[in-house]
């Protein structure tokens, strides 16, 4: 049983008592104007970024179902932590999502967890609950919580397989938490989306054997590279030392994981192998001026650029700004999600994005006279899939070509659009048509045995009947002294064909 849960022989715990723990007695508290991250152990750590205190996957229980106790004890003692301004989960695995840590929660605790998980807080009396899907945004006390993709996969029970959804998290445009993931493409659309993280909380355990846990785990050396892959700054190793998954040696992932690192030329100290309980604090790089680019990039020349800005000044003169309420898609449970702009890139500098509806009111007053035409060629790697806000098919919203003399067309309201859910629904469909090509198969094997069956017991009587018949004949037509032994053997032979067959 052990060996089929965890795909190998688990490790002798002896080491155990390598794993650095450092309870400084509370929590320290971050300077101003910095971030601070703090290890409790697994997947858990607490966050202080823009004055508000959030918990990641928070797991403070002795054990958990299914695996042995914890090795080290929690990193932050409860009655140590301050008020919880928001708690995030990547997703509903019982060393993610703990429920007698999560009863401990006052019940009004914001609460942003993936597509399809809020009905299990709803029974346990959570009233603030957001739910959300990839590349999905809310906000909470001015930090922004983006939801995103991860290589993994969800259960709880017996037939929930997959039923909820799973991710990681992009806490203030600055902090990424991976929650699990497998080493794929998805790191790479995160550090498209979001350029200059300052820290990855990467996961380092729970990934040996390889071949059995790699769809859902990366090793160390896959650790760092989605971390190159993101574009943090900084790396912070988590998911080992505390509960037993898998059956690499218990110091194989930090040990690794800095060997990997060294092995890139990183520099040692952006290499943060925090030991449980362990706090450091950076101060955030500057916004930088593109984020999250949902939209494709439009380049333009100096003319078109001198002349965007003209229009924009017209535009932001005589046109006035919908309210924000009246004009932005909400989130699942009611809360407000963020609404992308396009951002526009001239040849000499990027244009900082304004508030989203500022930002779709002046486009669209300016893009019938100096906007040039833009198709999915011109932007590889960005699918009209991912950017909700721009037509799929024409680009209506930027394809007027630059026409002299040409009236402005008539200025209309941008029409929002909800996030994508195209990328699950295809994972879905693959599932299903996985699960349908299984059957198909089973059913093909189980008829073809039939037939082989049936005619193996055919052929068998049909044998068995004509030995029988023979001796028969030679007994009426007075065959000679052996006969009897024939018809005996012929006898003896039916059972033993129709066993054989």
């Amino acid at each position: 049983m052990s060996v089929t849960w965890n795909g190998g022989v688990r490790p002798c715990l002896g080491d155990a008592d390598l794993i650095p723990v450092r309870r400084q007695g509370g929590l320290p508290r971050p300077d101003t104007g910095r971030t601070m991250v703090t290890w409790v152990g697994h997947s858990t750590f607490v966050v202080q970024i823009g004055g508000l205190t959030i918990l990641t996957d928070p797991v403070w229980s002795r054990k958990i179902p299914g695996v042995r106790g914890r090795l080290t004890p929690p990193g932050v003692a409860w009655s140590d932590l301050p008020k919880i301004d928001a708690v995030v989960i990547s997703h509903n695995h019982y060393d993610h999502l703990d429920a007698p840590t999560v009863r401990r929660l006052p019940r009004d605790t914001p609460m942003f967890v993936p597509a399809r998980l809020k009905p299990w807080f709803d029974r346990r009396g959570f009233t603030d609950v957001t739910e959300l899907d990839w590349w999905e945004s809310a906000t909470v006390g001015g930090v922004t919580l983006d939801f995103v993709p991860a290589h993994h996969w969800s259960r709880r029970g017996v037939f929930d397989t997959c039923r909820t959804l799973w991710g990681g998290w992009v806490i203030g445009r600055s902090v990424y938490f991976a929650g699990d993931t497998g080493y794929g493409e998805r790191l790479a659309q995160i550090g498209e989306r979001y350029p200059g993280l300052d820290l990855a909380l990467m996961p380092v355990g729970g990934y040996d054997p390889h071949w059995f846990a790699k769809a859902a785990h990366v090793n160390p050396a896959e650790a760092v590279r989605g971390c190159l892959d993101v574009g943090a700054r900084r790396m912070a190793t988590m998911h080992w030392g505390t509960f037993v998954l898998s059956s690499e040696p218990l110091m194989a992932p930090v040990e690794q994981a800095r060997a990997e690192w060294e092995a890139h030329g990183l520099a040692r100290e952006d290499l943060w192998d925090l030991a449980v309980g362990e706090s450091r604090a950076f101060t955030p790089s500057p916004t930088p001026a593109t984020t999250r680019p949902t939209s494709p990039s439009v380049t333009l020349t100096t003319t078109q650029s001198a002349a965007l800005t003209t229009a924009s000044s017209a535009a932001s003169a005589t046109t006035p700004l919908a309210a924000p309420s009246a004009t932005l898609p909400t989130a699942p449970s009611a809360a407000p999600a963020t609404v992308s702009s396009v951002t526009l890139t001239t040849a000499s500098a990027t244009t900082p994005s304004a508030t989203p509806s500022a930002t779709l009111v002046t486009i669209s007053s300016v893009t019938s006279a100096t906007m040039p035409s833009v198709t999915p060629a011109d932007n590889p790697g960005v699918a009209p899939a991912d950017n909700p806000g721009v037509a799929s098919e024409d680009n209506s919203a930027v394809t007027q070509a630059d026409t002299p003399g040409r009236e402005p067309a008539e200025e209309q309201a941008p029409v929002p659009v909800p996030a994508s859910r195209r990328e699950p629904v295809r994972e879905a469909g693959r599932r299903r048509d996985r699960e349908t090509a299984r059957r198909t198969a089973r059913e093909g094997a189980t008829a073809r045995a039939s037939a082989a069956h049936r005619e193996a017991r055919e052929a068998a009587m049909s044998r068995a009947s004509t030995a029988h018949r023979d001796a028969r004949e030679e007994d009426a037509t007075g065959a000679p002294a052996g006969g009897g032994g024939a018809r005996e053997e012929a006898t003896a032979s039916a059972p033993a064909a129709h066993q054989g067959a």
